[in-house]
């Protein structure tokens, strides 16, 4: 089987995350590897990896407390170590989910901007994927969408529409057929944009470093975090506790479904 492509899925719950994991590894939505709108659970990473039909696929599924318990510093460091160890390897694409639905907000921005904190070294294959519109909404929607995502250029921003089952016969059998061309037309914008780049890999910094070096890389990144908690997020979560709202920081770094 032909190797199309390594990615890793991340963005806020909902937005369609694992929905395209399972469309890359499957073919299809039917068959779900990536479980999709599952709530909160643990305070241990769930990133998940599968590989199927020349992809694999990475979704950042939850890290972080479900139920409101306390994260001290120390615990802090070691849950953030123990996601860079997770997610260390080699990229075709680094992939920000968005519904085009709904609309961005600070904490979009926030969770890019901690991706980019952590994937220092393969800024090159980031890209924004929007889930549940079309080209001609892009078009019409490109000069309001944050700098950050229009930064990335065009070619890095790509959309699509993929139709959920409908267990009405006539229009499941309209939706397959939707699904299909969705499906085939974002592998083929997907491989067009590695082929871009020469079919070039991106290796994180993350990547290279040995586990001291992890160690002092997960105290910058609760440090930035925590800089972020302070400048924006706090003042959203004031009745919050503020090591739970560590907490919360924390699952933002790899979301939730």
């Amino acid at each position: 089987m032909d190797i199309k492509g390594k990615v890793i899925l991340f963005g806020k719950t909902g937005e369609g995350k694992s929905t395209i994991a399972n469309v890359l590894i499957t073919g299809g939505i039917d068959e779900q590897p990536f479980p999709v709108g599952h709530g909160m659970t643990g305070c241990t990473s769930r990133v998940q990896t599968e590989r199927g039909r020349g992809w694999t696929v990475t979704d950042t599924a939850g890290l972080g407390e479900a139920e409101g318990g306390k994260v001290n510093t120390e615990q802090a460091e070691k849950i953030i170590i123990d996601f860079l160890k997770s997610v260390r390897g080699e990229y075709s694409h680094i992939i920000y989910v968005k519904k085009a639905t709904n609309r961005f907000d600070v904490i979009d921005e926030k969770i890019w901007k901690i991706f980019e904190r952590v994937f220092i070294g393969a800024e090159e294959c980031f890209t924004v994927l929007f889930t549940e519109g079309t080209s001609s909404w892009l078009e019409e929607n490109w000069e309001s969408l944050p700098s950050w995502v229009k930064n990335r250029g065009k070619q890095n921003v790509l959309i699509t529409n993929i139709p959920p089952i409908d267990h009405r016969p006539v229009r499941e059998k309209r939706n397959k057929a939707s699904r299909a061309e969705a499906m085939a037309r974002l592998e083929d914008e997907l491989c067009k944009t590695f082929k871009a780049r020469g079919f070039k890999y991106s290796i994180p910094n993350i990547s290279k470093m040995n586990d001291k070096d992890l160690k002092k890389e997960s105290k910058s990144v609760l440090d930035y975090i925590m800089m972020i908690f302070n400048n924006v997020i706090g003042p959203m979560c004031t009745a919050a506790h503020f090591a739970i709202a560590v907490a919360d920081i924390c699952m933002f770094l790899t979301t939730i479904m």
